[in-house]
């Protein structure tokens, strides 16, 4: 390897020019990860938030269930899934034998506990608590907890709180037009493959005076063949001697696997 970098130094001796000190700056572009969600809260402020950036790392690999769990005082996770109940300190849970028709009991998802609080990811109410559990802490940016006069907003929905959990989303679409009760996706396009870099000898260039110690000499993933399953593919072998091999896999026509293995010399 030594021999190689002596070598190709060597061929630049004399061609090389010595450039001043270059200082490059940057900075971050910091988002405001609470004001880019404003247009799918329904409150001012909560009465516990979860900042998922200022939790130490060894927390963050926790689902988010334990994390509320563990960061928000006043708060009961019962059970385990799919058998899980969450209870908030400081609310009554009862059940009225005489409802009032005029007052209505929060409406809840079927086969929800009627007394389980209001979870909403993202502006969109789920079903089931089970999510949280599934859900980690990395994918989140912050959790907003609500309860009694805050969880107001949200009506009867928030009678036992609301847990609103807002998930991480770093990308240079931000979610200003998002609207509530619409989940906006941007789905990413088809990306178009890099050229695998082979050299051209025939041309004259300066950089070509560079030896040439390629191991991996030609890679063609589009080749197609004629009908009578033939091809030709040329390339510029290095500067390297010695035992070269060549791999040909692909897919027939008819969906069958292909693949031959060949060798080659050079002296």
């Amino acid at each position: 390897m030594f021999e190689h970098i002596e070598t190709i130094d060597s061929a630049y001796d004399g061609r090389t020019i010595l450039l001043d000190e270059v200082k490059i700056r940057g900075s971050k572009i910091e988002k405001d990860i609470f004001s880019r969600n404003k247009t799918i809260m329904n409150y001012s402020s909560p009465d516990y938030r979860i900042a998922i950036d200022s939790l130490p790392i060894a927390l963050i690999s926790l689902n988010v269930l334990d994390l509320i769990k563990m960061r928000v005082p006043g708060v009961q996770v019962i059970g385990s899934p799919p058998n899980v109940k969450i209870r908030f300190a400081g609310i009554a849970y009862y059940s009225d034998p005489n409802p009032d028709p005029e007052n209505p009991a929060p409406v809840q998802p079927p086969g929800k506990d009627p007394f389980e609080p209001l979870i909403l990811i993202d502006g969109m109410q789920i079903s089931t608590n089970e999510v949280l559990y599934f859900m980690q802490g990395n994918q989140v940016s912050f959790i907003d907890v609500l309860k009694g006069s805050a969880a107001a907003a949200y009506g009867t929905r928030g009678a036992y709180g609301v847990i609103l959990v807002y998930s991480r989303y770093d990308s240079p679409y931000d979610r200003n037009d998002q609207k509530l009760g619409i989940i906006k996706l941007m789905y990413r396009g088809y990306s178009q493959p890099r050229e695998f870099y082979t050299p051209d000898y025939s041309i004259r260039a300066e950089t070509h005076i560079k030896p040439d110690f390629r191991t991996t000499l030609f890679w063609e993933p589009n080749f197609i063949t004629n009908k009578e399953n033939e091809g030709k593919l040329s390339f510029y072998i290095s500067d390297e001697s010695g035992k070269y091999r060549i791999e040909v896999q692909g897919i027939s026509s008819e969906g069958d696997p292909v693949y031959k293995e060949f060798f080659f010399y050079v002296k």
